[in-house]
C-alpha cells in the first residue's frame, strides 16, 4: 500500500468499515471472496490475486498430515508472497 501511496483509511470505503479493514491488515480476518471482488475492481487487478492464498491454505490443511507448525508456516510464507505480489 506503501508504493501506492495509500493508507488504509483510503480502503475503507472498499472493505466497508476502519474495523474489518484493520483485521484484514493485521492478519486476524482472512479476505473474502467479495472483499476480494471489491479489491479487484477497486485496482483493476485480477480478484484471484487477492483470494488464491485462501484456495492454496484450504488444500493444504485438508490435504496435508502436517504438523500445525508446518501449516502455520505455510500460511505465513503464502500471506508474505502475496503481500509483496500485491505491492508491486
Amino acid at each position: 500500500m506503501e508504493e501506492l501511496g495509500l493508507k488504509a483509511k483510503d480502503l475503507e470505503h472498499i472493505i466497508g468499515s476502519k474495523g474489518h479493514l484493520s483485521s484484514i491488515l493485521s492478519g486476524r480476518r482472512e479476505i473474502t471472496l467479495k472483499v476480494a471482488l471489491k479489491l479487484k475492481n477497486y485496482f483493476q487487478l485480477p480478484a484471484e490475486m487477492f483470494y488464491l492464498h485462501l484456495i492454496l491454505v484450504d488444500c493444504i490443511e485438508k490435504a496435508s498430515q502436517l504438523s500445525k507448525l508446518k501449516i502455520v508456516r505455510i500460511k505465513f510464507t503464502l500471506k508474505l508472497y502475496f503481500t509483496i505480489v500485491l505491492s508491486f
